[in-house]
């Protein structure tokens, strides 16, 4: 049978349509880039599921906590305001936010007096004795930090506002679980600043000794302080921190308010002490994590921690998943192109002058490129098929160490 004759275009049009659609084949097999883990605080607390009331006696593991630096307990003025509804008075809550300015970072505070005492996280203010404060009308003003609890994560902060100033109450119960929650404060920079997030209430729970109540709300850096409220306009609780990583999410935490206020000793009265200045001081946590702790994930410091135990395993997957895919593009990818060729040069030798060592070379090229193709195919489909996750997850154990910088998350998943 006499081979089918192609013209010099029609050779070009091939070629041209086979460099196309080649590296498309390489390009759309690559798998997304791995999402990066970030520990970034947030927060929760409690201890157990059914418990529907405020645990009664002293916090768990309190006497093993550093004595604080103030004496006595702290009254300041209560809200006289009237609730706001929320979401219809949003707004409202909105107003008693606000967002909080140190060197190099962004937090969330919430007033809770109408003379200006306010609640936010410990590891918001450091180590700084003033702050900066932006209100939700837009007016700067600056802050005192009066009282800081760094093992639990929560701090006292007064604010030079006029007297009579919106705030919200803080709920010295427990609301049932699955409650609707508001989370107020400036997500991921002040350029979302007053932001409102919803969720529901998760859990209680008690961390190494501390207690968070859980939510599912989104919660991210800079919501860290804010306040966490529920659909009565009442605060449940501070943003502490979160736990962000490629196999969980929905896992943010809050120093619940009956928490904050008993660990700060604070108590509400019809006016604020007149020497809340010199009634102020801290309580430093531990510079070292418990013994036997495993897998820490800073949930203070950088937003992009290096990878822990928690995903390690995830992340060994995925490479194998990746390399897979991308040896097997390029093999694919070059064993059409030699395949190509050889059949190009086969159909142009239109006289039959090629000579015998010639015909020998590009039966081995084609035979070669197929090969390629065949091992680049397999290597591919091979990678598609390999799930992302490990068939048994670990049992997760999780605990909460007080150090200087504020709360290290420990435990194995």
């Amino acid at each position: 049978m006499k081979r089918p004759r192609f013209s010099a275009r029609q050779v070009g049009y091939f070629v041209g349509l086979l460099g196309v659609l080649v590296p498309e084949l390489g390009s759309a097999q690559q798998p997304p880039a791995d999402p990066s883990q970030a520990a970034a605080p947030v927060s929760g607390a409690t201890q157990s599921d059914a418990a529907a009331e405020p645990p009664a006696g002293p916090t768990p593991g309190a006497s093993n906590l550093p004595a604080p630096t103030w004496s006595g307990s702290l009254s300041i003025q209560r809200c006289t305001n009237p609730a706001p509804q929320l979401p219809l008075q949003t707004e409202f809550a909105l107003s008693a936010t606000l967002i909080v300015r140190v060197p190099g970072a962004i937090g969330s505070a919430v007033l809770i007096s109408p003379d200006g005492f306010a609640l936010t996280a410990g590891h918001v203010v450091g180590d700084n004795q003033t702050v900066s404060l932006l209100a939700y009308g837009g007016a700067e003003i600056t802050g005192q930090v009066v009282r800081v609890d760094a093992v639990q994560d929560i701090a006292l902060i007064k604010a030079h506002v006029a007297d009579g100033a919106p705030c919200l109450s803080p709920f010295r119960q427990r609301v049932p679980l699955g409650s609707d929650v508001f989370v107020l404060g400036s997500p991921a920079g002040e350029e979302l600043s007053f932001s409102v997030a919803k969720g529901i209430v998760s859990g209680y729970r008690n961390l190494g000794g501390q207690q968070f109540v859980q939510l599912d709300a989104a919660v991210n850096p800079g919501n860290s302080g804010g306040p966490v409220v529920s659909t009565s306009g009442e605060v449940i609780g501070i943003a502490s921190w979160k736990v962000a990583d490629v196999t969980m999410e929905g896992l943010s935490f809050a120093v619940p308010s009956d928490v904050a206020m008993s660990s700060l000793e604070l108590e509400f009265a019809d006016a604020s002490a007149a020497d809340w200045i010199s009634a102020g001081g801290r309580r430093v946590a531990s510079p070292r994590p418990a013994p036997g702790a495993s897998a820490d994930v800073d949930l203070t410091a950088s937003p992009n921690p290096a990878p822990s135990s928690v995903d390690r395993a995830m992340v060994r997957r995925r490479a194998v998943r990746t390399s897979f895919i991308v040896s097997g593009s390029v093999l694919l990818s070059v064993g059409a192109i030699g395949a190509a060729a050889t059949g190009v040069a086969y159909y142009l030798d239109f006289d039959r002058r090629m000579s015998t060592r010639g015909w020998t070379g590009l039966l081995v090229g084609n035979t070669a490129s197929w090969v390629l193709v065949g091992t680049g195919a397999a290597a591919l489909l091979t990678g598609i098929v390999l799930p992302k996750r490990p068939k048994k997850a670990r049992e997760t154990g999780l605990s909460v160490v007080p150090t200087l910088g504020g709360a290290v998350m420990t435990g194995s998943f």
